[in-house]
């Protein structure tokens, strides 16, 4: 595997490849990495010829400065990781290789409504800081396809929306999530969780799968009702939202029947860790 911590040496490293006939895939990480980006890495090697991975702990996606400086960071593990799951290469910057006008000088994408509703409206400002890195890490990378994880459900319909605003060519592939035991979610934020907390969290997708099985049987609003009292037990916690919304605009919806494809998504603190998950119901 190639570490590169400059835009310049991988952008002529990935330019012989393109000039070779190979296709890329890029999976964009921000380290603290786990099986979840193992099985993207996976994907992009079963579909492109080269597989670029990045580690980068983006500051202008946070809008809590406290949860900035608490998210993990393990440069030698995450090279580790990679290494054993048979990434190329990986991309390392710091944050002027990334921002050299500064982490200030951010572009207003037009994301509109989907950056102002769920994680927009509690976290201001988070998808602008998001919109803006991947739009740089594309320019970077310029893969042919661009692998995220269906757990930030909302983050890649921004992005899909971002590509199709910028005119990026590039495809847009979500793989599906992958999850502990206890069937927590598997993020980079539950290390921040201690044993009691990260197994009482395992109630998150309890709540989901509820949900599912109440699909069209009885009301949006019983199911929902239901699945609040399920993460009202979680010890630490406090629900932030329980929507469901349409797959495809995320518009909130009063009940299932008011659309064909519906997502349920949620976001819940647990012990102050910020947690996130959805179910796609069909």
């Amino acid at each position: 595997m190639r570490v590169f911590r400059l835009q310049s040496a991988l952008r002529e490293f990935l330019d012989k490849k393109r000039t070779d006939g190979r296709t890329i895939g890029f999976v964009p990480t921000m380290g603290a990495l786990h099986a979840g980006h193992g099985s993207l890495i996976a994907l992009s090697k079963r579909t492109c010829d080269v597989t670029v991975c990045s580690v980068f702990v983006n500051p202008t996606q946070f809008n809590d400065p406290k949860d900035l400086e608490k998210y993990p960071r393990d440069e030698a593990a995450d090279t580790a990781f990679l290494e054993k799951h048979g990434c190329d290469a990986l991309y390392v910057p710091d944050v002027k290789d990334v921002y050299p006008d500064g982490a200030d000088a951010l572009v207003d994408y037009d994301l509109s409504p989907l950056d102002s509703m769920l994680e927009g409206a509690s976290r201001p400002g988070h998808f602008k800081g998001v919109a803006n890195v991947v739009k740089r890490l594309l320019d970077a990378v310029q893969p042919d396809v661009l692998f995220l994880g269906q757990k930030d459900f909302q983050q890649v319909a921004v992005i899909r929306r971002l590509v199709a605003r910028t005119g990026m060519n590039v495809k847009v592939q979500t793989g599906d999530i992958v999850r502990e035991a206890n069937g927590l979610a598997m993020s980079s934020r539950n290390e921040r969780l201690d044993a009691t907390h990260r197994s009482e969290a395992g109630k998150i997708y309890g709540a989901l799968r509820l949900i599912q099985s109440s699909f069209k049987k009885t009301s949006w609003k019983e199911a929902c009702h239901q699945a609040v009292d399920v993460l009202n037990t979680i010890p630490d916690s406090k629900l932030d939202y329980l929507k469901l919304c349409d797959v495809y605009t995320l518009k909130e919806l009063d009940d299932w029947n008011d659309t064909h494809q519906a997502v349920c998504l949620v976001a819940i603190y647990v012990d102050g860790v910020r947690l996130i998950d959805n179910v796609v119901l069909v």
